[in-house]
């Protein structure tokens, strides 16, 4: 196993998020069949689920980051899922 799988591994297992800024800010992954992923690997970690077509659901590990006011995302965790989304799409089909 390489040192990033078993940091992966690790991470997955023990959830230490200080520790991991070493690994890529995203990885893809799926699962044999047809789902996507994105895994952002920084804090907030989250897994961003991607449907066939292209849209995503974040899955957050750490505490996801909402406005107390609306509910809604903070703009960080907005400018957050944009990037998964845009680096999903890169990797995927091309820029």
């Amino acid at each position: 196993m390489s040192n990033d799988a078993s940091l992966i591994v690790r991470w997955l297992l023990e959830g230490a998020p200080g520790e991991f800024q070493q690994l890529p800010k995203f990885l893809i992954a799926d699962d044999g069949g047809d789902r996507d992923f994105v895994i952002h690997c920084h804090y907030p970690r989250f897994i961003m689920e991607f449907d066939e077509s292209g849209q995503g659901t974040p899955i957050w590990i750490d505490a996801a980051i909402y406005d107390p006011a609306s509910g809604e995302p903070s703009l960080q965790a907005a400018r957050l899922m944009r990037e998964a989304g845009d680096f999903f799409h890169d990797q995927m089909f091309g820029s």
